[in-house]
């Protein structure tokens, strides 16, 4: 059986991308940000004597980002020079995403959402350039580095201008999809390769956990709804990728 090579699958999945973005924005109609996404079920404050903390599950569970991303932080530097950057990239936006979600829980609006949503975008973008870069080889791995980071934080910006979610949607899900494609292939010569599958694994995990969100809260009967358990499955996700790090270094 003839496998296709780094070159041609990298030309596919950039036909694949410029054509769903094609179509997004030639077909699909504008996709506003629901104001229900905001009115989470588990609302519960906590007191520390000195301030309260609103919303406290969804702000404190917020933090095992930060705590996810400082450690790859601390670790990345075993990684291969042409991966380090983007892995940098990736672990830097996790970290980040930690402080942009606790600020959006403190109080939930579109306003707030930016600085969850910002960040994630970096993580993205580091995500599928540290894969390209250990699936396709250094110069793709710059390329889509730099390429995900435009789309990715372009994104946000246009829903903040204009209200529309669709290259946001694109920008995350697509970055899914180019991981599922580049999953299976062997790691170049020299590259660490990283257990992508299971951060694809605990995104899944944590979208159900999103949707499901009240459903969760009524089934444990108040102790715990699924926006919280989102946060602790995607953090979850990066553990097994921190494990190869580690071991490496060691």
């Amino acid at each position: 059986m003839i496998r296709p090579s780094p070159v041609t699958l990298e030309r596919a999945a950039i036909l694949l991308v410029l054509a769903v973005s094609a179509g997004l924005l030639l077909f699909a109609p504008s996709i506003t940000q629901p104001q229900s996404y905001h009115q989470l079920a588990d609302t519960r404050a906590l007191s520390l004597g000195f301030a309260t903390v609103p919303n406290a599950a969804d702000v404190l569970s917020s933090l095992l980002f930060t705590v996810a991303g400082l450690a790859g932080l601390c670790l990345c530097k075993v990684s291969e020079p042409s991966q380090r950057l983007s892995l940098r990239v990736f672990f830097s936006g996790l970290a980040l995403t930690g402080f942009g979600s606790v600020w959006y829980h403190l109080s939930p609006s579109d306003e707030t959402l930016v600085w969850d949503r910002l960040p994630m975008a970096l993580a993205f973008a580091g995500a599928v350039g540290a894969i390209a870069a250990e699936r396709l080889g250094a110069s793709a791995g710059a390329r889509w580095l730099v390429g995900w980071l435009a789309l990715a934080t372009g994104s946000v910006a246009v829903w903040v201008v204009t209200g529309d979610l669709r290259l946001y949607g694109l920008a995350q899900f697509g970055g899914v999809v180019l991981l599922l494609l580049w999953v299976r292939l062997g790691a170049v010569a020299g590259m660490v390769r990283l257990p992508w599958g299971w951060l694809l694994i605990a995104y899944v995990a944590a979208k159900g956990f999103e949707l499901f969100d009240r459903e969760i809260w009524a089934l444990t009967e108040g102790v715990v709804a699924g926006h919280a358990l989102k946060h602790a499955a995607a953090a979850v996700g990066v553990v097994p990728i921190l494990g190869v790090l580690w071991r490496r270094g060691r």
